[in-house]
C-alpha cells in the first residue's frame, strides 16, 4: 500500500528576463512543473485506495517574483497552483495534497558558485545592445547582490525535513508549510500582503543593485 508521494524536482537559474536565450527558461519549467507533473500522476490510482497523500515541494517564491530567478518563480508559483488544483480534484477520494514552501536554504539548488556562473554565461548570450542599456557595472552589481542574498540563506534545513515528517505522517496536514526562521518568515508574510507598489519597493531593495545604472544612464540622456 503505497501512503505519500513527495515530489521534489526543481532546478534555479539566476538571471534577468533579458539576459540570454529562452533555453534556460524552458528547461526550468520542463523541470519544475512538467516534471513534477509526470512524477506524481502515475501513483495516482494507487493513493486514491489507500486515500494517501501528495506533498509537493513549491517555494515561497512561488508567490512572489524575485529578480534575478523570476522563471524559477513563475514555474514555482505554477507548481504551487498545480497542488492547490490537485488538491480539489483528489478531495473527493480522501486523498490530500499538500505544499511544501521553503524560503532559500544553502542547498545544492543555491550554490552561490554554479549561480553566478550561469548569470555570467547568460550575461555573454544576450545582444551587445542589450547589455548597452544594462551596463557592465549593473551586472557586476547584480552579481555581487546575487551572492549576499545567497549567503544569507539558511543552514538549518531540519526545519524543513521536520515539515515533511509532519506533512506525511500527521492525521490533518496543513494545506502548506513555510519553513524558515520566524523573523525572516514573519517579514515576507507581511510582504506578501502589502499593496503592489509596496511590494516593488521591499523585493527591489532586497534583491536589485542600489545603484540602477541603466536608469541613471537613461535619466542622462533625457535631460
Amino acid at each position: 500500500e503505497l501512503w505519500a508521494v513527495v515530489g521534489n524536482a526543481g532546478v534555479c537559474y539566476a538571471a534577468e528576463l533579458e539576459w540570454g536565450n529562452l533555453e534556460w527558461l524552458q528547461k526550468t519549467f520542463d523541470i519544475n512543473v512538467i516534471g513534477l507533473v509526470r512524477s506524481v500522476r502515475p501513483f495516482l490510482p494507487l493513493l486514491r485506495q489507500s486515500h494517501g497523500r501528495v506533498i509537493c515541494t513549491t517555494s515561497l517564491w512561488g508567490h512572489y517574483a524575485i529578480p534575478p530567478a523570476v522563471p524559477y518563480c513563475m514555474s514555482k508559483a505554477a507548481a504551487r497552483y498545480f497542488v492547490d488544483g490537485l488538491r480539489r480534484e483528489m478531495k473527493k477520494f480522501g486523498v490530500k495534497c499538500i505544499s511544501m514552501e521553503p524560503n532559500v536554504y544553502k542547498t545544492n539548488l543555491t550554490d552561490g558558485n554554479t549561480l553566478q556562473q550561469f548569470m555570467r554565461k547568460a550575461w555573454d548570450q544576450t545582444p551587445e545592445a542589450v547589455r548597452k542599456d544594462y551596463g557592465e557595472t549593473y551586472f557586476k552589481k547584480a552579481n555581487e547582490c546575487l551572492s549576499t542574498h545567497i549567503n544569507n540563506g539558511r543552514t538549518q534545513v531540519d526545519e524543513v525535513l521536520d515539515d515533511f515528517v509532519e506533512a506525511v505522517t500527521a492525521q490533518h496536514p496543513k494545506y502548506a508549510y513555510h519553513p524558515d526562521g520566524w523573523l525572516r518568515g514573519l517579514s515576507w508574510r507581511l510582504a506578501l500582503i502589502s499593496p503592489p507598489a509596496l511590494q516593488d519597493e521591499i523585493i527591489n531593495y532586497i534583491a536589485q543593485p542600489n545603484e540602477f545604472v541603466a536608469f541613471r544612464r537613461g535619466s542622462k540622456k533625457q535631460g
